[in-house]
């Protein structure tokens, strides 16, 4: 099953810590941002960068390679 898949990092706690420590800056970025320049403009951004990092998770899992793992991690933040 695909949800089995490691996705690259040898254990879960890896992932986790990496994307915690990701997600605190970049949250407080986007509540900043919002506040400037309104909330349609962070929706639409969120949205490619969600869609970048699907795309990039859907080229990872069928072509088996794991390094760009942690990119997803930024990706799916963004």
């Amino acid at each position: 099953m695909l949800i089995e898949l490691p996705a690259g990092f040898d254990s879960g706690n890896l992932g986790t810590i990496l994307m915690a420590c990701i997600q605190l800056p970049l949250t407080t970025l986007g509540a900043l941002l919002m506040d400037r320049s309104g909330r349609k403009p962070l929706l639409l951004v969120s949205t490619s960068g969600l869609i970048v990092g699907t795309l990039m998770s859907a080229v990872s899992f069928y072509l088996k390679v794991t390094f760009i793992a942690y990119l997803l991690v930024l990706f799916y933040i963004l």
